[in-house]
């Protein structure tokens, strides 16, 4: 049996080597993208009763990263804030809005204007229980590819990365409080020290050497090589094969599976926006167990909580995955993240219940993250065979409740 076992997620680690070798970077709306996923409906296909791709048009986010956007609007607020203090405040205000907006609120204005129409590609595979449907269970991943990011190299991850970030984030709000004041200053108080300039506009003077950190900031958020995504996250899609081969031995009874794999993750969530809203009348008592970056690192944490996308994870849907992962004898447990994201964040967004698994490494950080050891020869096969039997026993723990 244990024999058994390691065939199969060997063999899932040739089906993610021969998709990166084959087809290359995955990036989001790209022919690429487009081609795995018709790989990927090919497999469930062979396990599932119904596989079908999803193809819509969205606007896949360029530049990928939100930093490049902020810096933007940071640089033209301190060119104008010489000349209109007020004008300087409204962009940069705006720039804070759109951040908001886009992160917290999933209202990707922008996007239309700063990227390219493209067509994405989610794919679905349905398996039907033999008896009536009690539950629906959603077990997903993502195709798409990232890129990698010398922020996320081994000289950053971690602690230091976390720490750039704040340091990031505190020039910007004081940024944004600066020409505020500034603007009240010039306005109201006319405390003027010399020829207009206020007291508060000396302080344009560090925020213009503070320009250079940013600079700085967003050069590692600059892409440098394109990812193979072979953790991120064609192991998470390697093991939603597994678990549905696993399944067509032995269909369950009371439970419908769905097994997806969103397009687009990495430029805005737009595969998981799309069927958030596609399915959310129909899937909203439905619990969706997403998985990234699992194809190596044996440390399992649920995600309860995306800050960086202001989101709360629903508990029930931690709950049900920390049950499956006692079940499964792996060590799991509820998590915090306090970077990053996942699909989990734009579902939740739309009403459904999910959550994310990820794997850590010693390090306490996602191996392989968005940087060039992301290949198919670093994917360990029992990190691989971990998730698969996780997803065994969510099936298991939801035929329990139906029962």
């Amino acid at each position: 049996m244990a024999e058994e076992l390691s065939s199969r997620s060997e063999e899932l680690k040739k089906w993610i080597t021969q998709i990166v070798s084959e087809i290359g970077p995955r990036w989001a709306g790209s022919p690429a993208e487009a081609r795995a996923a018709e790989r990927i409906r090919k497999e469930f296909g062979k396990t599932c009763d119904e596989a079908e791709i999803d193809a819509f048009s969205a606007y896949p986010r360029f530049p990928e990263n939100s930093p490049h956007i902020i810096l933007g609007f940071y640089i033209l607020a301190l060119v104008l804030y010489p000349t209109s203090r007020w004008l300087a405040f409204g962009i940069f205000a705006f720039g804070g809005a759109w951040h908001l907006l886009d992160n917290i609120f999933m209202l990707k204005f922008l996007d239309p204007i700063i990227s390219v129409k493209r067509t994405v590609t989610n794919v679905i595979g349905k398996i039907h229980p033999s008896e009536e449907t009690k539950k629906i269970l959603i077990l997903s991943a993502h195709h798409d590819s990232p890129n990698c990011y010398r922020i996320w190299d081994d000289d950053f991850k971690g602690k230091k990365y976390l720490r750039l970030m704040l340091i990031t984030e505190v020039i910007v709000y004081s940024f944004l409080f600066f020409t505020l004041a500034g603007s009240i200053a010039g306005s109201f108080f006319e405390i003027y020290v010399y020829n207009g300039i206020t007291y508060v506009d000396i302080l344009w003077i560090p925020f213009a050497f503070a320009a250079i950190y940013i600079l700085w900031y967003c050069k590692l958020f600059t892409p440098y090589a394109p990812g193979s995504g072979a953790n991120d996250n064609l192991a998470a899609v390697a093991a939603l094969i597994g678990v549905g081969r696993s399944l067509a031995r032995k269909r369950p009874r009371y439970t419908q599976i769905w097994l997806v794999s969103f397009g687009a993750e990495e430029r805005g969530f737009k595969g998981s926006l799309h069927f958030a809203k596609k399915y959310k009348k129909l899937l909203k008592e439905a619990l969706i167990v997403n998985l990234d970056l699992v194809g190596a690192g044996r440390k399992s944490v649920i995600h309860t909580h995306e800050k960086f996308y202001g989101a709360k994870l629903s508990p029930e849907a931690v709950d049900f995955a920390l049950k499956a992962a006692k079940r499964a004898g792996i060590d799991a447990i509820p998590y915090v993240a306090p970077a990053g994201g996942s699909d989990a964040a734009a579902l939740c967004y739309h009403g459904l219940k999910a959550t994310t698994i990820f794997n850590h490494a010693e390090d306490k950080w996602p191996p392989m993250w968005h940087n060039d050891t992301d290949r198919p020869e670093n994917i360990d096969p029992g990190a691989l065979e971990n998730m698969i039997r996780l997803l065994e026993e969510t099936v298991r723990e939801s035929e329990d409740q139906s029962g």
